[in-house]
């Protein structure tokens, strides 16, 4: 890459900055809200499948990498779900449901439960090897690590998506290997 072009680079990103700060200083809510997530695009996230069963026994999926820790005493986590998706749908208090953290071998595995292809939803386990869990929710028998949880009372509704707060009541630990993450709109590996 020539000195120009880097040069060039940089001057373009520092005015795409300075346009960033101009609309939210001006409340601009689409540009603020198209700088958000151009910036959040930026952000690496590990990628992990939840998994959940409805009220007509039906399996239900989708991916995720806004999934963290919230305590280790007592064990649970948090997952960041859309309330339109199906598994946003279905969480509610008392609700079992895994997350299953994906290595760098689930790559298509995350693609269709992150809705990249045109597979239904109904057809989202026929990737990957699923059991059931102790607690009734479908596990990845081959996820790095699975926590199996209850949603907690405390979940959040925010704007378009909730906070599900899981209890955390089995961990499967799985083959040690790299992580599959995701950052501006691609999977990468980790480790």
């Amino acid at each position: 890459m020539t000195t120009q072009l880097r040069e060039a680079e940089a001057e373009a990103e520092v005015e795409a900055g300075v346009e960033i700060k101009a609309a939210l200083r001006e409340h601009d809510s689409l540009a603020a809200e198209n700088a958000f997530k151009h910036g959040m695009r930026r952000l690496v996230g590990g990628v992990a499948a939840i998994a959940v069963v409805d009220d007509n026994g039906v399996r239900l999926g989708a991916a995720a990498s806004a999934v963290c820790s919230l305590s280790a005493t007592p064990p649970t986590l948090i997952v960041c779900l859309n309330l339109q998706g199906s598994v946003g749908r279905v969480l509610r208090p008392g609700r079992a449901f895994s997350v299953n953290v994906l290595g760098e071998r689930h790559v298509e595995l995350a693609r269709v439960f992150g809705g990249m292809t045109n597979t239904p939803s109904s057809a989202r386990f026929a990737h990957g090897a699923w059991n059931d869990g102790a607690q009734g929710a479908p596990v990845l028998s081959d996820a790095l690590v699975t926590f199996e949880c209850v949603v907690a009372r405390e979940s959040v509704a925010y704007a378009t998506h909730m906070i599900a707060i899981g209890n955390v009541v089995a961990v499967t630990l799985g083959e040690s290997g790299a992580a599959l993450s995701y950052r501006e709109g691609a999977f990468l590996s980790v480790g």
